[in-house]
């Protein structure tokens, strides 16, 4: 007996209690020996459909089996829609089996979630690359994200529009326990903190705070308008301002030059470099280099010289200059050179010894007693030698 269906001839036709089959005689040109069978059952209150073709000696398998109401729409060429009854909804695909041994492809909204396929959580992915369109975030809601045996491996950015850009921005493990904002490549990156309004960001560098900005690598600029010019500087404060390499400016409305350190309000080293100013309104003032500022309203103005005290203030380069000064010097050390005590230098060595009184026609024991002891105060200051 044959059977035309859609241009197939089938020789056999066999209707069991629950099975029906169709033999294939002709028209399924992959089957070799001409002999395919379709094969449709129903067990357990569902249908199962299975196609078996037979191609040099191995059969094929191919079909579906439906144990319940999920509907399966293939009305759109190329598409393969799963719903529930009500077409509305679909609770998952489950890929081999209902325990946590087997995983769960599961719609949440408009979400998918890739769990275990007995209720135990979230399942392992594994994967190569995963590319998300432009302007999409990727969340990841879990305890830990693991990169794996690679220490080069790269978090990577890129202002490329296309996908798989050039990258100019990445994080990457450095070593243990160090992490490394680079490039996207070998280099150095920056790290920005919220709070920035300022493009401008040395490579390597620290900014954080409104309007901070680094034009030099290397640097770290935190607090408003923070900025160096230089590399290797560090400016913390409120308005700290870094000119040249190598500035360390810590306070409010301090400038630190190139390799200077200036730390308290308004310490500013206006000219020169290599000058070091700790206090309230400290300057240094010399285009020359080094020089030291310690207190309050000092002013450094010649090379190498220091101030330590209230208003102290150089008179020469080379020069300490200890006290508050009013106009002129109380206390002055010209290094070097010897010491001056409220402007009067004393000789750059010690004295010879001052003899004490003798002879005379007339003789006044009692004065006599008195420039001795003189003397002796001069010996025991060191302004006289003892012998």
């Amino acid at each position: 007996m044959t059977t035309q269906i859609g241009g197939v001839t089938y020789r056999g036709v066999q209707v069991y209690e629950s099975e029906f089959h169709l033999e294939e005689l002709s028209g399924d040109p992959a089957a070799v020996s001409g002999l395919a069978q379709f094969y449709a059952k129903s067990v357990d209150g569902g249908m199962y459909f299975r196609k078996s073709v037979e191609q040099g000696g191995t059969v094929i398998e191919l079909g579906v089996g439906l144990t319940g109401p999920t509907i399966i729409d293939t009305s759109v060429d190329g598409d393969l829609l799963l719903t529930d009854s009500t077409g509305l909804d679909v609770n998952g695909i489950f890929m081999g089996g209902k325990t946590n041994a087997y995983p769960l492809i599961q719609r949440q909204a408009a979400t998918v979630n890739i769990k275990l396929a007995g209720g135990g959580g979230f399942a392992q992915l594994n994967t190569g690359t995963i590319v998300g369109g432009n302007g999409n975030s990727f969340a990841f809601g879990v305890s830990s994200v693991w990169h794996q045996n690679r220490s080069d491996m790269h978090f990577v950015w890129s202002s490329d529009t296309t996908y798989f850009g050039t990258a100019d921005l990445g994080l990457v493990r450095n070593a243990a326990g160090v992490l490394r904002v680079s490039d996207g490549s070998t280099g150095k990156g920056a790290l920005v903190c919220a709070g920035l309004d300022s493009a401008g960001v040395g490579a390597g560098s620290f900014i954080a705070g409104p309007g901070a900005s680094s034009a030099g690598a290397t640097c770290v600029c935190i607090g408003r308008n923070a900025q160096s010019s230089g590399d290797d500087s560090v400016l913390i404060g409120d308005q700290p301002e870094g000119q040249g390499n190598e500035a360390v400016g810590v306070g409010i409305d301090v400038i630190a030059t190139q390799g200077s350190t200036c730390v308290g309000a308004v310490s500013q080293a206006n000219s020169g470099t290599f000058q070091t100013l700790l206090g309230y309104g400290s300057a240094a003032n010399n285009a020359g280099t080094g020089g030291i500022g310690i207190g309050y309203n000092v002013v450094v103005g010649h090379n190498n010289a220091a101030c330590i005290g209230t208003d102290s203030v150089t008179t020469a380069a080379n020069r300490l200059t200890v006290g508050t000064i009013s106009g002129t010097q109380d206390m002055e050390l010209q290094v070097g050179l010897g010491f001056s005590a409220f402007g009067v230098t004393p000789p750059g060595s010690q004295p010879t010894k001052v003899s004490d009184p003798t002879g005379g026609v007339t003789q006044d024991s009692e004065a006599r007693t008195a420039i001795n002891a003189i003397i002796d105060v001069l010996e025991g200051a060191g302004l006289s030698a003892a012998v």
